[in-house]
């Protein structure tokens, strides 16, 4: 049997673990695919992203791909409790700052976005 891989999509749990995501001290490009339970994450790019994970030099250090159910967090102040739809929406996290708003399954814009801002990192410890 082969081994199993890494978790590296991760929930967000609940309010304080949200707050702690987005707290300035947190130096991972954090990568949050926002959901309604009825239509569900997007998981047509976890293969890909997974790849990408794995080109990343220290990646445990630089990304985090979380997943946010928006009815377990309820206070969400950025997406406002966007509407309803199936269309995925990715938010991407740098510093405590929002840095990109990303609607649909767009692996390339995705990729692009998430090195641009690896690359602002410098030297990891």
């Amino acid at each position: 049997m082969p081994p199993k891989l890494k978790e590296i999509f991760l929930p967000v749990r609940d309010e304080e673990h949200w707050r702690e995501i987005t707290s300035a001290d947190n130096k991972r490009v954090t990568v949050v695919d926002l959901f309604y339970p009825w239509f569900g994450r997007c998981d047509a790019l976890d293969e890909a992203l997974r790849g990408l994970y794995m080109t990343i030099e220290d990646p445990d250090k630089k990304v985090q791909y979380l997943h946010l159910d928006l009815t377990k967090v309820p206070a969400f102040p950025e997406a406002e409790q966007p509407k309803a739809t199936a269309k995925p929406r990715f938010f991407i996290y740098l510093n405590g700052e929002k840095k990109e708003d990303i609607s649909g399954a767009n692996y390339s814009l995705l990729k692009d976005k998430i090195l641009a801002l690896i690359d602002t990192l410098g030297e990891v410890n």
